[in-house]
């Protein structure tokens, strides 16, 4: 019988992960059963509300978490808090997560829910900053803008603002989406290149800069700041630009490498999401599952199939994904043609499609806990710390 040992000074991304991953199942499955059976759940948001909040607040912030705590570090050279001074930002997110089900009053739900990310910018600022990588500082900005989304989400609960929060949850994506488009940017052909040939995978500054300005117009739709008859001209137009810049990412070889193929299987809803939205913007079809496509699609699948490479390549292991795990990739790509494509081809099976997609989202970070648990709580392969 072999011997478990636990993580020597654990980074972030271990904790994050895990509490993702786990909260997002228990989450989904609550979710599920309060539109399956009616489950008498009471929380302080409303449950439609409390869903959205928790995707965005709870599960993907902790996967930024989990992200940006590990990578400043390899960004700066500069070592992050790891082990149990990280006990205060696990607490803070935990309590976050915990509270709208309490009979705590309003305020004080809002207060600690809206800690996190100032407590998570503590932790991450000083070293960019005392490193003088400015450039990175950019995701600062991102996590204090969400902040400002979270805020308002609360303002409206606290009944000091009107019609703030449901802007609030669909901006929080938008940014969200413009953290993955940077990222993706920075690593999918960095990994492409890695594996395969680093000559072939070609960022074009052009697109780099316009794919990024592209999801502003999600952020001027959302806040009404432009006409949709206006911004409708310019999905389809976004949708090229994403595709052209994944196409000079691409090489031959990529889809027999499932651990890297499922990055452009989620960057490509993002295309998918911009395809739809002009589709929508024209009357062509219902938009009222696109979000999904950016939510379930984008963010879903390419946060599983970063926290799974993460999780081998920080532990000292081959990035090499397991059978279970390529069926999680696959389930979480099910995931999103399930919400997204099933209620537009046949508006009656909404409620079920709704089942279906959470019993398949539920099953994917299933898997993944599965698999990675004894990963991310054990030493590294190579016996270093982190």
């Amino acid at each position: 019988m072999t011997s478990f040992a636990l993580a020597k000074k654990p980074l972030g991304f271990r904790a994050f992960f895990l509490l993702a991953a786990y909260s997002t199942v228990f989450s989904m499955l609550l979710w599920g059963g309060v539109y399956a059976h009616g489950t008498p759940v009471n929380s302080s948001y409303g449950m439609l509300y409390w869903h959205s909040h928790e995707m965005i607040f709870g599960f993907t912030l902790a996967i930024i978490a989990g992200f940006l705590l590990t990578a400043v570090q390899n960004w700066t050279g500069i070592a992050l808090a790891s082990g149990i001074k990280l006990a205060p930002l696990i607490i803070v997110w935990l309590a976050g997560r915990i509270v709208p089900f309490l009979s705590l009053s309003p305020l004080m739900i809002s207060i600690i829910d809206l800690s996190f990310i100032p407590l998570l910018m503590l932790y991450l600022a000083p070293p960019l900053i005392k490193a003088k990588k400015f450039k990175n500082l950019v995701m600062l900005v991102l996590l204090a803008l969400l902040f400002v989304c979270n805020l308002f989400f609360h303002l409206e609960l606290l009944q000091v603002t009107q019609l703030t929060l449901r802007k609030a949850i669909f901006v929080s994506v938008d940014l969200t989406l413009i953290m993955i488009c940077i990222i993706s940017g920075r690593i999918i052909p960095f990994f492409t290149g890695k594996v395969l040939d680093p000559e072939k995978s070609v960022k074009k500054p052009v697109f780099e800069i316009l794919s990024i300005l592209s999801i502003l117009l999600l952020v001027f739709s959302d806040l009404h700041l432009i006409e949709e008859s206006l911004l409708r001209w310019l999905y389809i137009p976004a949708a090229i630009i994403h595709l052209l810049r994944i196409k000079g990412w691409y090489q031959k070889g990529v889809a027999k490498i499932p651990v890297l193929f499922v990055l452009y299987t989620g960057y490509s809803w993002l295309i998918i999401g911009f395809v739809l939205k002009g589709l929508s913007g024209f009357g062509i079809i219902n938009g009222f599952t696109l979000i999904h496509a950016f939510t379930s699609g984008c963010m879903g699948v390419i946060i599983l199939a970063m926290i799974s490479r993460v999780s081998l390549g920080h532990t000292g292991r081959k990035i090499k994904s397991s059978k279970a795990v390529n069926v999680s990739f696959i389930v979480i790509n099910l995931v999103a043609l399930v919400r997204v494509f099933v209620p537009l081809i046949n508006e009656s099976y909404y409620i079920k499609a709704i089942l279906w997609s959470s019993s398949l989202w539920v099953l994917a970070f299933l898997i993944f806990s599965c698999a990675f648990t004894p990963i991310l709580l054990g030493v590294r392969a190579d016996g270093e710390e982190g």
